[in-house]
């Protein structure tokens, strides 16, 4: 019974199962983990060998795994005794062990044999240095040295997120298993999973990544594993000459990890594929798109996979200063073709002119003194300094029940603009409630008003989406102009004609 409530708590929790349910690295990653440790207790090396080998081919961050690993065959096999190592030699074959680790990491020779293919994110270069910074996962070091995507975190946030997966339940049972492995004095077992939680939590709290929750899987699996051994040791207690007690605890056991610890379902998750073909939709001919290495793959596949706008080239470059250079050497090469930005770029409103088209961010060199075309010219002055020049309503490509509405309107600068200001895009119902509304800076956080060029026109985007039980009707845009670091006062406000929403 512990070890069916130890794999349910683990296998039930919302991080896990929600990567059980796509093409991706963490379930099979959490497999080797397993793997791993199972191969490690019942102390055969050899298989334990060639399974970590195998796992490099796979996930690096098995290597936090190593220190774990090492420290288990060092308490286990009593190195630290006077004859440990004599007796290790004994004992333990080290040319089979590198054997059996090494086998399986020739995988990797496919990489150079078709290697001229090119890899799906365009990032693999079939060089020597090419190899070995694919091997190495050099491109992945700006999450450690670095946070290129300004995620910052608390110990709120990882507590949370403990809770969320594995309830207080089944926290309080894994602290007591592992309490339990420390009193009994089972240093091995301690050793081999206590170190791989510290080594995994560390690694999780360095890696500035957007998604950090799924590198917290090993870390569920083992607190699963420690939650299970505490079942088992409360059974074991409880069901000395108490049949009935132990039969019971077991069931509230098992009942407790069907409690509710968040709802996974990929019915209708169609946001990432929309935005890539969003963002694919919206690029002009000839174009390039530059972004970080994720979204420049979801590009990628929908070019080779659906035949989506081939001719638009993407440029992957995680660290702003590599976008920064991507984007100057692409305006100084192409200064012809258009360039995009997939999201905010420090130090790229001071030395461009930006806009937004669809969900992309346009670079331009020189700042456009003319509007773009749009579905209705307008003259709406909302500051001294800023009018609405223009505006167009469409759809973006959408799988939700109600597509959002999209609210493309144009800007001009009038004068300088001293004070970097908001926008709160809304739609209001009949009664004049607002029924959607987006707030934020202009052009997709990227561009604030004091960068603006006197006389420049900049082109916005705001996506506005009803809920999905909002009843068809009349519904009307309203753009608001607010000071975030006044009180978020008020400046202007641009009402602009009813349209049907069914």
């Amino acid at each position: 019974a512990g070890a069916v409530f130890g794999a349910l708590l683990f296998g039930l929790g919302a991080v896990f199962f929600s990567q059980a349910t796509l093409a991706e690295v963490y379930t099979l990653n959490a497999f080797f983990v397993a793997a791993a440790l199972v191969l490690a207790l019942r102390m055969r090396w050899r298989g334990l060998a060639f399974l970590f080998g195998l796992s490099l081919t796979h996930h690096r961050t098995m290597l936090l795994l190593a220190p774990a690993l090492v420290a288990f065959a060092a308490v286990t096999l009593e190195l630290f005794r006077r004859d440990g190592w004599r007796r290790l030699r004994t004992t333990v074959s080290f040319p089979a062990l590198a054997l059996a680790f090494a086998a399986p990491l020739l995988l990797y020779l496919y990489l150079p044999l078709r290697g001229h293919v090119g890899s799906l994110d365009g990032s693999y270069r079939n060089t020597w240095a090419g190899f070995w910074q694919y091997v190495g996962g050099g491109g992945y070091g700006a999450f450690l040295t670095g946070n290129p995507l300004g995620n910052a975190r608390t110990a709120a946030d990882y507590l949370s997120l403990l809770q969320t997966e594995l309830g207080l339940w089944g926290l309080a049972l894994a602290a007591f298993g592992a309490g339990w492995l420390a009193l009994r004095r089972r240093w091995a077992a301690l050793a081999l999973t206590g170190l791989a939680f510290v080594a995994y939590f560390a690694f999780n709290v360095r890696y500035a990544v957007s998604d950090f929750q799924v590198f917290f899987i090993p870390i569920f699996l083992l607190l699963g594993l420690w939650a299970g051994l505490a079942v088992g040791v409360l059974l074991e207690w409880v069901g000395r000459g108490r049949r009935w007690a132990a039969v019971g605890l077991a069931t509230l056991a098992l009942l407790a990890t069907m409690t509710p610890r968040g709802r996974v379902s990929r019915a209708g998750d169609w946001a990432v594929h929309d935005y890539g073909v969003d963002a694919l939709a919206s690029a002009t001919p000839r174009s390039a798109v530059v972004g970080i290495l994720g979204e420049m793959t979801l590009l990628r596949y929908l070019q080779e996979t659906q035949g989506l706008r081939p001719d638009v080239q993407t440029i992957a470059a995680d660290l702003e200063s590599d976008r920064i250079a991507r984007v100057s050497e692409w305006l100084t090469a192409h200064p012809d073709r258009p360039l995009y930005l997939t999201r905010e770029l420090p130090g790229a409103p001071e030395r461009w002119s930006l806009g937004a088209e669809g969900p992309l961010i346009r670079v331009r060199l020189v700042p456009p003194m003319t509007p773009p075309p749009a579905a209705q010219t307008t003259n709406i002055p909302l500051t001294p300094q800023i009018s609405l020049a223009g505006y167009a309503v469409s759809r973006p490509p959408s799988h939700a029940p109600i597509p959002p509405l999209r609210l493309s309107v144009v800007w001009q600068a009038r004068a300088p603009i001293t004070r970097n200001l908001k926008v709160s895009a809304r739609l209001l119902n009949g009664a004049g409630e607002v029924a959607a509304m987006v707030d934020k800076t202009p052009v997709h956080f990227a561009y604030p008003t004091t960068a603006w060029r006197p006389g420049e026109f900049v082109a916005d985007v705001y996506d506005l989406s009803l809920p999905p039980d909002a009843p068809p009707g009349e519904y009307t845009p309203l753009l608001i102009l607010y000071d975030p670091s006044n009180n978020a006062a008020e400046v202007g406000r641009a009402g602009l004609p009813p349209l049907r929403v069914e």
